[in-house]
């Protein structure tokens, strides 16, 4: 989450209890009581006090998990190009959601992993595919996350034919999981030919 463009943290240790922003959490800090800024004006040691109070806020910022979840995502978009690479199915499938829906250049949108295995399946068993991918931005809201990225897709025919090139933008839609693992929801993938 973000809150007019900075980073939103929920606070158990300074008491906000609510998601606020490094700035609000410590404007909190030093305009009111909720932070214990009463009991530090009586303290004669209070400056020291309130700057390790800052400095553990900042802490709190840098840790945030939303810094984690885009690695996380960064990581799984490289997963996803190396799995495709090693024709590893399997472990594409874990990165996307069971109903996941896959638009691709003049083709009807591809649904599920059903759908995908079968597509996967067919392309791998005539082409190698290596791709290059460059992530370009990640946005995390809540559960929820976007990503595009610059790709450069080599599809070399196992017969020995030419290889072919596209190179493009991609954007995909991710999704947290119960158990805290990110998959892909929806992927727009309208590589032109390079």
């Amino acid at each position: 989450m973000e809150y007019i463009g900075l980073p939103v943290h929920f606070c158990p240790r300074f008491a906000c209890r609510s998601p606020c922003s490094i700035q609000q959490c410590v404007a909190i800090f030093l305009a009111t009581n909720q932070h214990g800024w009463t009991s530090l004006q009586r303290d004669a040691e209070a400056p020291a006090k309130l700057v390790q109070r800052a400095g553990d806020i900042l802490r709190l910022a840098m840790n945030s998990p939303y810094k984690s979840d885009e690695q996380t995502i960064r990581n799984l978009m490289e997963t996803w190009v190396r799995a495709t690479a090693a024709d590893d199915l399997q472990t594409v499938l874990t990165l996307m959601s069971e109903d996941a829906v896959f638009l691709v250049p003049g083709q009807p949108p591809m649904q599920g992993k059903d759908a995908f295995t079968a597509t996967f399946q067919a392309v791998t068993s005539a082409a190698r595919i290596e791709a290059v991918s460059d992530t370009q931005q990640i946005q995390v809201e809540g559960d929820f996350a976007w990503c595009w990225n610059h790709l450069s897709v080599t599809i070399t025919p196992r017969n020995g034919g030419q290889p072919s090139h596209r190179a493009g933008y991609t954007l995909s839609v991710l999704r947290r999981e119960p158990g805290g693992n990110w998959v892909v929801i929806h992927d727009t993938n309208l590589l032109p030919p390079a």
